[in-house]
């Protein structure tokens, strides 16, 4: 996003904890629905980071980034409904600023369809369909567009 003098406009916020990057993309222009994005340093920081996580624990072994979705099922199966975070975050996002910085497009694409798929698996999106396809394939191109814009102008690449 440029503003009318040519300048990129800064992100909203920002966090930084613990040589931790943590920002939100949307999936859409709604906003209703969040992905939360956690850039640490290094990829050693990134796994900390991953075990300080109540979600899990550091069972899990990261090559280039992680997606944690957090859309669950609660109910019988044949009437399961969908149940979301209640900041409705959809997904939670874990990347390494070195690992972005080596292979940018295909780290960033690939994390952005994955977040994409947990947002359409939340949205019951048919994909399948035309529509549905499309609708998720704006998703993805929405949420790399932010990335990107956002790894920008934090200087990670």
């Amino acid at each position: 996003m440029y503003f009318s003098n040519g300048k990129m406009e800064r992100p909203k916020r920002v966090f930084r904890t613990g040589g931790v990057r943590i920002f939100r993309i949307y999936p859409n222009r709604q906003k209703l629905f969040s992905v939360e994005v956690r850039i640490a340093r290094t990829s050693r920081l990134m796994e900390a980071d991953l075990a300080r996580s109540k979600e899990w624990g550091a069972s899990l072994k990261i090559q280039n980034g992680l997606v944690l979705s957090f859309h669950s099922k609660v109910g019988p199966a044949k009437r399961a409904r969908s149940v979301v975070e209640p900041r409705m975050r959809v997904a939670q996002l874990f990347l390494s600023r070195s690992n972005v910085y080596r292979r940018q497009v295909k780290i960033l694409s690939s994390q952005a369809a994955h977040a994409a798929m947990a947002w359409a698996r939340l949205r019951k999106i048919d994909l399948q369909e035309a529509r549905g396809e499309e609708v998720f394939c704006d998703s993805v191109g929405e949420m790399a567009q932010q990335l990107d814009r956002i790894c920008r102008m934090e200087k990670i690449y």
